[in-house]
């Protein structure tokens, strides 16, 4: 199997936009995001991550230790 750096995976960015976004609607005195739509935004996003790994991922994602065990 190959490996990659954790950079170049789409389910680990997608992940962190998705935090981000729900960190800075809690910083916020007004939130801009509806509480109502904070299960919507679960869902899609594990829709999301399923559609990410099954068709679009080939290749694992490995430590530094893992790398230099393989070489």
């Amino acid at each position: 199997m190959q490996i990659k750096n954790w950079y170049e995976s789409k389910t680990f960015w997608l992940n962190l936009l998705v935090a981000l976004v729900l960190i800075a609607d809690l910083l916020v005195q007004q939130p801009f995001i509806p509480p109502t739509y904070l299960p919507i935004i679960a869902t899609v996003v594990g829709i999301l991550n399923i559609i990410i790994r099954v068709w679009f991922t080939d290749t694992g994602i490995a430590s530094k230790a893992a790398r230099a065990a393989r070489a």
